[in-house]
């Protein structure tokens, strides 16, 4: 979630949570989110081929 104030943070987290528990309560099977990561800061890959184009792009 990208959110910009802790208020909007607990309104998503709750509509998440509403979410998930009406699946839940719908699906009898257990129900498995999968492909969710914590936020981290994106680093370009030094000598890769972005790396490369942002150089020719005089971006980096």
């Amino acid at each position: 979630l990208n959110v910009s104030s802790p208020e909007a943070m607990e309104k998503a987290i709750t509509t998440l949570k509403g979410v998930i528990d009406k699946i839940k309560a719908e699906n009898p099977k257990a129900v498995r989110i999968s492909g969710a990561t914590a936020a981290s800061e994106v680093t370009a890959t030094p000598n890769g081929a972005d790396a490369q184009l942002r150089k020719a792009m005089g971006l980096s």
